[in-house]
């Protein structure tokens, strides 16, 4: 990364592009991972090498300073800490210090200037809950790419190899760009897959003989398993003291997903229990079942899909609702968001941190990015923004700028580097990231809405790289289909093919369902089985079908609990409180989904935390309950034979059930612990396209009232 003027410039690997070249991809993590291309496999053993120099930097220097751009600086001081105490004394001219960037220690990332927040006495930089949350990420993850890309190319220059070796090896980095982990991607069977790469607790690597001739595999610890300290050093040694409930994360010496509990060796040296966190997307095992689990729960892929659907009415497309799960307008008026708009990019996010952590560290803010698996994760955050960008173009209505008349994006607080009262915009600086040598040149939104500019793209999107200010993605071409998708059709059919077939599997489910209702119409057998369950679920068409479509939205505060995160769970069928005090499921049950309210403990964060904590802030969520309840539907055991909207009114108040948890499965009581907790249920109508380059078209969507009633927190008319 260069260095100018005491500054430091974050810039994507461009520097062996050329105008008219094609863009590097970010690739997802296991094609590559696994592809047999000599390019592929070189990256990967590098990337690997690179990613071990770079968490085996100490994280302070001989003389106790920060080492700056260490894993542990970079990765500790990440946008999410919210409660890690660290007592260096750092010049703010002299050395680069990527710390407090949300939270503690209370000092500037590469600044000079004091607070512009002078009522509060940090401010951070957090932009949770927040419409900048998909933009600001963007340099972040640049950050990372192009430190870990330095690493990479250090490895190679100072191996000690033969220079046709060294050469070969950065001809192939050259085009490595960040891997990004594709979480909704079904795979073989139907599953949900975690990494190959982050598996293996240790990995065999060609000893450098091995590149020039006979050699050995060398088995070391493997840096995507796990962030490891050298021995006999912990986190607490240098400052990460957070507790949260019984979890001392300063005594770890490993990062850890899911645990089995947070004392003892286990604990300590960081597990990696991987199999846990493909149970947790699948199935959601927070429960205490009578049986078995009888399916699987895959949730992850339609949330995706609808986040990326195309919609007819108060278009879903729009920002401010796709960005944040921060609630905007007064919950109890349900005409001021329109209620299909209450799913976000940031809760699906949420949902991702709690099912990779379990118990360990991505589950909890203040040390998530400890674990390398935070880089594949915010990549492909980073890649759905992209993707919603290409289908949505370049329209005013679908960038940073309030979605609605009565909606402003002020920001009474401030913090280090925003005014307090300031409305937050397309040009509201992305600090602490710069992208020039002067003392104001920040990222803007505007800056990073172009993502081909930065020297990367993904599969499906433009290739051609163009330097900044002439950049590829968005460049302005004529009007599709009524949407200033900027990138042409092409572009964008490929795209949304890919989407139905990846992550469309409400879409095929609902279209097979009502081909196989159609046949046994037309066919001799029509009153046997269950065909009479047709009812009016299918409302056929020449180009695809339509069906009722229920969503459940949730109002929450994000602070209710002095900011420990929990667990929102929605149930069909038999569930209650067991005598554990977690969940009882029965057999007659379909598991919904979940929402993760992603928070910190910590009052004196930063300024947007401490105001969100101040004002109750509350957020929002939305669960589809189409597919548990197709699944009834197709149960002959379940009375149930029709998603008629008189019917389902009085079937979800009676069969839908929703819980708030701990971590650790405990139910919490809503009428006493979680004030202004509300759920209500939201119908209208989705139509399925036979056509794979066609999204599907939701609208018409109207609160019902009566189905909620019978439940605390439910929202009565």
């Amino acid at each position: 990364m260069p260095e100018r003027n005491d500054h430091y410039v974050v810039e994507g690997i461009t520097e062996y592009l050329n105008p008219g070249d094609p863009i590097p991809e970010r690739r997802e993590v296991d094609e590559w991972y696994n592809s047999t291309a000599i390019i592929d496999r070189l990256q990967v053993f590098v990337f690997l090498m690179g990613l071990r120099e770079f968490q085996a930097m100490p994280p302070v220097d001989s003389e106790g300073n920060p080492n700056t751009l260490s894993y542990f600086q970079v990765a500790g001081r990440t946008p999410l800490i919210a409660n890690v105490y660290i007592t260096y004394s750092i010049p703010l001219l002299t050395c680069f210090v990527p710390v407090g960037i949300h939270g503690y220690p209370k000092i500037p990332w590469d600044e000079e200037t004091t607070t512009k927040a002078p009522d509060n006495d940090w401010g951070g930089y957090c932009t949770h809950n927040s419409i900048l949350f998909p933009t600001w990420h963007r340099p972040y993850m640049l950050l990372f790419e192009r430190l870990i890309f330095n690493h990479m190319r250090g490895w190679v220059e100072n191996s000690g190899l033969g220079e046709k070796v060294k050469d070969l090896l950065i001809d192939a980095i050259k085009t490595w760009r960040l891997p990004y982990w594709d979480e909704s991607k079904e795979h073989d069977g139907g599953v949900y897959k975690f990494p190959d790469i982050a598996m293996k607790q240790y990995i065999q690597i060609p000893s450098e003989h091995l590149l020039q001739g006979p050699g050995y595999l060398d088995r070391v610890l493997n840096p995507m398993a796990k962030f490891t300290l050298k021995d006999g050093e912990n986190f607490g040694m240098y400052g990460v003291d957070y507790v949260d409930d019984d979890a001392n994360f300063g005594i770890c010496q490993a990062t850890g997903r899911w645990p089995n509990a947070t004392v003892g060796e286990e604990w300590i040296n960081g597990a990696n229990n991987y199999t846990n966190i493909t149970d947790a997307m699948e199935e959601h095992k927070w429960y205490q079942w009578k049986n078995e689990p009888k399916t699987r729960t895959l949730t992850l892929a339609n949330s995706v899909f609808r986040l990326l659907s195309h919609q007819d009415s108060s278009p879903f497309a729009a920002y401010e609702c796709f960005a944040s799960t921060r609630q905007y307008s007064d919950p109890r008026d349900k005409t001021l968001r329109p209620p299909l708009n209450w799913l976000s990019i940031e809760a699906i996010h949420n949902n991702l941190h709690n099912w990779s952590g379990g118990l360990g560290h991505m589950s909890e803010i203040p040390v998530s990015a400890f674990d390398p698996l935070f880089m594949l994760h915010h990549c492909n955050i980073d890649r759905i923004f992209a993707l919603w960008q290409n289908i949505w173009g370049d329209g005013a209505e679908h960038w940073v700028k309030p979605s609605y008349p009565d909606h402003k994006w002020d920001d009474p607080s401030g913090n280090w580097s925003t005014v307090p009262g300031s409305i937050v915009d397309s040009k509201t600086p992305l600090a602490p990231f710069r992208n020039g040598s002067g003392e104001n040149d920040y990222f803007t939104s505007d800056d990073v809405k172009d993502w081909s500019t930065l020297g990367y793209t993904y599969t499906g999107l433009p290739r051609e790289w163009k330097p900044r200010g002439g950049g590829a993605a968005l460049a302005a071409q004529d009007n599709v289909e009524g949407l200033s998708v900027g990138l042409g059709l092409q572009f964008r059919h490929e795209v949304v093919r890919a989407i139905n077939k990846s992550q469309g599997i409400a879409r095929n489910e609902f279209l097979a369902w009502a081909a196989a209702k159609r046949r046994e119409r037309d066919g001799d057998d029509e009153e046997d089985g269950d065909s009479k369950k047709s009812g009016s679920i299918v409302k056929g068409g020449r180009d695809g079908e339509t069906f009722n479509d229920y969503v459940a939205n949730v109002t929450y505060n994000k602070y209710a609990l002095g900011g420990r995160s929990y667990v929102i769970h929605f149930i069909l069928g038999d569930a209650s409180k067991g005598d554990s005090g977690k969940i009882l499921v029965g057999d007659r049950a379909e598991i919904v989904d979940t929402v993760y309210n992603f928070a910190g403990t910590d009052p004196a964060a930063c300024a947007n935390c401490q105001r969100q904590r101040e004002e109750g802030a509350l957020c929002v969520a939305q669960v589809s309950l189409n597919r548990a309840l197709l699944k009834l539907l197709e149960d002959n055991s379940v009375d149930l034979d029709t998603l008629d909207e008189e019917v389902m009114t009085k079937f979800l108040n009676d069969e839908l059930k929703w819980f708030v948890t701990d971590k650790k499965g405990k139910i919490i009581d809503i009428e006493t612990l979680l004030p202004h907790f509300e759920v209500h249920i939201a119908v209208g109508e989705v139509k399925y396209y036979y056509d794979t380059t066609k999204l599907s078209n939701h609208g018409s969507y109207r609160v019902l009232a009566g189905a909620t009633d019978s439940h605390p927190g439910g929202w009565k008319a």
